[in-house]
């Protein structure tokens, strides 16, 4: 479907009040996949309606905006529940529908893991919000808990059999946001929970950015699952590509960076210290500055030991002394310690110019490493994975949206919906085995029409997976010319010790804290099982071939 132009919220059929919302929200024009969306949710024939566009092109508002209509219509709690992977994402969405309905007085909950499940169902039980997003398992253990309940208190009046909630009696709508990854063994049993407890009356939506592939299948299940009731379903992405079947946004340029696997850390802090900060040499000055302080120290305690037995010593201006000592080894953070400990950033640039990167990890153990590297640089990063409890993760999900964390090194927790206007440049650490996993990580950036890079650390055992990406996605990757490309790998070289010395306390350290075990440190120096190494020469000419 082609953009109209001149198309409006207005001319979709939306009410007044939610026009002004988009517009407060500075929504000027629908994209193509709410021109298409947006009355489908509305005609009311269509029990099912499936949307897949690419990343940062409006999907939320395309379901969300015609379901707080109906919802003006019918104020009903709960009306609708969305159902999305992850908590961030779930918060997001929360976020983003309280503001498109903030002039009709919606009602919204947010029903994640993580969070004190006692104080959530008190919550839904008494308030009985309009619309529920949640994730699938937090979720399905709500509806055992109801189901178990109803089962106590209207034993009789229960059908045999039946699985129905009677807290969702009047839910007209299941929206599942990242269809395609909903729909994965791993979310299976829960899904299968919320299916059989929610009004077969009820409508479904789902959306995506990578859903071509999937569609006939989703379409089937749905369907079989509504007694075969209409569906309409819209692919944007259809036309994007010439050859692939996930699409990526015009605007985002596709980069690769050739680097040994074994220092691929170092060769990735390279390009962050120049993208976010000032480069290596800033780097290397503060750590010389580090350790001038330290053996400063070092020499004045050595002083103090030997003046200890100077019978007229007087132990006031020692204080003093000390006190003036600890003023002059203080780091932009505040610290008086020398030793290599954590400190804020020490590398800065005008907030004019603040450029945010996000970092995608493999898993949980490389992204706690290297987001330690990185800080020990002084660069202002955060971390995001799994392994980090719920008031961890919104803290540091929030820091980076404030700016405070100019870098997020994340797992694929972070891959799918979330929208960071500013984010400027994704860095895949780790090569993505999964092609539709590489096209939600980047489309962290490039959202909404603005200009974006991704960039992949390529190892000699990722070339298959690079071609991959490349076919499925119609794309191809450039030479990396951006901020730290390296015309000589001396210049990458100037940072190896601190790199390496600074990964090397990482290690032990979040071993002692149980953060990570010893196995996953072993696994993170052995090449994948399934790949094959290839030689320098080898990998410049596959990548280099037709472009």
């Amino acid at each position: 479907m082609a953009l109209d132009q001149t198309q409006t919220f207005a001319g979709l059929g939306l009410l007044p009040s939610l026009c002004e919302a988009c517009q407060a929200l500075r929504l000027q024009r629908p994209t193509p996949i709410q021109q298409a969306c947006i009355p489908a949710v509305l005609n009311e024939r269509y029990r099912v309606v499936i949307g897949a566009a690419e990343t940062g092109s409006g999907k939320t508002a395309a379901f969300v905006l015609p379901i707080l209509q109906l919802l003006v219509r019918d104020p009903c709690g709960p009306f609708a529940v969305i159902l999305t992977p992850t908590r961030e994402l779930a918060a997001q969405i929360a976020e983003q529908t309280l503001a498109l309905g903030s002039r009709v007085g919606v009602r919204v909950e947010t029903v994640v893991g993580g969070l004190d499940a006692v104080h959530q169902t008190t919550v839904l039980e008494r308030e009985r919000p309009h619309i529920l997003v949640a994730t699938p398992g937090r979720l399905a253990a709500f509806i055992r808990q109801q189901q178990a309940a109803d089962q106590t208190l209207l034993p009789r009046r229960r059908p045999e059999g039946s699985q129905r909630c009677r807290y969702f009696c009047r839910l007209r709508f299941l929206v599942l946001d990242e269809a395609d990854r909903l729909l994965e063994e791993g979310f299976a049993a829960d899904l299968a929970t919320l299916l059989g407890a929610l009004p077969v009356t009820r409508r479904t939506l789902l959306f995506s950015a990578t859903m071509s592939r999937q569609m006939e299948r989703i379409q089937q299940l749905v369907v079989a699952e509504t007694d075969g009731s209409q569906v309409f379903a819209f692919d944007a992405n259809r036309g994007l590509t010439d050859q692939g079947i996930y699409a990526t946004v015009a605007s985002l340029k596709h980069y690769y960076l050739l680097v040994p696997a074994a220092i691929r850390d170092v060769y990735a802090a390279y390009v962050l210290l120049h993208v976010v900060g000032s480069g290596e040499d800033a780097v290397l000055k503060m750590l010389r500055r580090r350790r001038r302080q330290r053996e400063a120290r070092t020499a004045d305690e050595d002083n103090d030991d030997a003046d200890n037995d100077h019978v007229g010593r007087d132990e006031t201006n020692g204080s003093m002394e000390a006190t003036a000592l600890g003023a002059h080894t203080r780091f932009p953070n505040g610290e008086t310690d020398g030793s290599e400990s954590r400190s804020s950033p020490t590398i800065e640039s005008s907030s004019a110019s603040m450029v945010l990167a996000m970092v995608f990890t493999a898993s949980c153990a490389q992204c706690a490493i290297f987001a330690s590297i990185l800080d020990r640089l002084g660069l202002p990063v955060g971390a995001l994975h799994g392994r980090l409890s719920q008031p961890e993760r919104i803290a540091a999900l929030q820091g980076f949206k404030s700016g405070r964390h100019r870098i997020l090194v994340c797992t694929d927790l972070a891959a799918r919906g979330l929208d960071i206007p500013k984010v400027h440049l994704v860095l895949n650490f780790d090569v993505p085995r999964d092609v539709s996993v590489y096209v939600h990580r980047v489309g962290r950036t490039a959202r909404a029409g603005r200009p974006g890079k991704a960039l992949s650390m390529v190892t000699q055992y990722d070339i298959a997976l690079v071609q991959a990406i490349e076919a499925t996605c119609g794309i191809r990757l450039a030479a990396w010319d951006g901020p730290g490309e390296a015309t000589s790998d001396n210049r990458v070289m100037r940072i190896l010790a601190p790199v390496l010395k600074a990964r090397r306390i990482a290690r032990l350290e979040l071993l002692e804290r149980g953060t990570i075990t010893q196995a996953e440190l072993s696994d993170l120096g052995n090449p994948p099982k399934l790949a094959r190494p290839r030689t320098a020469s080898k990998i410049i000419t596959k990548l280099s071939h037709t472009r």
